[in-house]
């Protein structure tokens, strides 16, 4: 701006350009010296970094394994000059990790054979850049709990972190257990699909899994399908989180499923003798009890079939169960089975406190059978 050489002309000139409001004009003047030339970023840096493979350099770009360098430079990049960093901002980094391309979300969904339950999560997809042989392109699935790496010959499923470290809720545990337990049998398929920009793929699960707790998982799997069922028929929901230690307690809870749902129960009642008033053929009786999990408590009933025994020792032996009730958990246990008995007019109870649970004797690794002791 062009003006008189005059303490006038300069007090005018210096007047337009900071307008009415100095305030404003400094503010707007501070946001400039900071911000301007650094559009791009402030930073920029060169590291040397020690690539193994095709197959590191590939995690490295999706974000799997960390950037370690062994020379860090950093400069101040601003209009395009870089001026060596000279502040102790990075002083303490020891790793570094990329972010790749988000394609958005997904979901996957995997299935067993026949008209079993699926396991369905929610995932994000991530591009690699394109790569040459010997692996190509490669697509990433991030979940949570486990990650999914495609590439055109073959994909990889990898958990992410010890499942012993897990915490999760009780249907987020639902979810995964059933899943690992469908990848466990070999012939399993997975699924993703619900995403605008790929079209759904499904592959064969035809690799059994390798992990931990193999063997149990399908047990663990099945008791939480039905604690969960057990818990919309009370009308109940679990909402705490808890680790994977919490299913090593869990044999009462157990056993209420097995009773209630399972229509070839592992557990077995034997006596002595029975003693009621009005013996029917064969004898029936209720017996009812509270169970825990997490930070859930119910209360149930369940009608007891039996039979004669051959046993000398114990002369009657539990058949069947047939479920009757599931609700919250009430202050009075035996009230609660009164009062079950006479709606199903049922004359013989089994108290849960006169129950002594032992295992069985056919099968020892079975589940534990209850025994009632006169």
């Amino acid at each position: 701006m062009r003006f008189e050489p005059t303490p006038t002309g300069l007090l005018e000139a210096v007047s337009a350009a900071c307008g009415q409001n100095p305030g404003a004009y400094t503010i707007e003047k501070q946001r400039q010296l900071a911000e301007l030339g650094y559009e791009n970023g402030q930073f920029e840096a060169e590291a040397l970094i020690q690539i193994e493979g095709p197959e590191h350099f590939s995690s490295l770009l999706l974000g799997l394994a960390p950037l370690k360098p062994h020379r860090l430079r950093v400069f101040d990049s601003r209009f395009g000059i870089r001026l060596p960093y000279q502040g102790t901002l990075f002083d303490d980094i020891e790793e570094l990790r990329l972010t790749p391309p988000t394609l958005g979300h997904c979901e996957i969904s995997i299935r067993g054979p026949g008209f079993g339950q699926a396991a369905r999560f929610d995932g994000e997809m991530f591009i690699g850049p394109p790569m040459g042989e010997p692996h190509g392109p490669e697509l990433l699935i991030r979940t949570p709990d486990f990650i999914i790496r495609l590439t055109p010959p073959a994909l990889k499923f990898e958990s992410v972190g010890s499942i012993d470290d897990m915490e999760h809720s009780l249907e987020e545990w639902v979810e995964l257990l059933r899943a690992l337990t469908l990848m466990s049998t070999g012939r399993a398929t997975l699924t993703i699909a619900g995403n605008d920009r790929i079209p759904s793929i499904t592959f064969p699960v035809d690799q059994p899994i390798t992990g931990p707790y193999l063997d149990e998982l399908p047990l663990i799997s099945a008791f939480l399908d039905g604690w969960l069922q057990l818990l919309t028929n009370a009308g109940l929901r679990s909402t705490a989180r808890f680790k994977f230690d919490a299913f090593w307690e869990a044999n009462e809870a157990r056993m209420a499923v097995d009773i209630l749902l399972n229509p070839k129960s592992q557990a077995r009642f034997e006596f002595p003798s029975l003693e009621i008033d009005e013996p029917s053929s064969p004898p029936e009786g209720l017996y009812f009890n509270s169970s825990s999990f997490a930070d859930t408590s119910l209360i149930f009933s369940a009608k007891v079939f039996f039979e004669p025994s051959d046993d000398p020792e114990w002369r009657y032996r539990s058949t069947r169960f047939e479920a009757l009730d599931v609700r919250p958990k009430v202050d009075d246990l035996e009230e609660y089975g009164m009062d079950q008995a006479t709606a199903c007019d049922l004359k013989l109870l089994i108290d849960p406190r006169n129950i002594t649970l032992a295992p069985r004797r056919d099968t020892p690794e079975a589940p534990t059978t209850s025994q009632h002791q006169e």
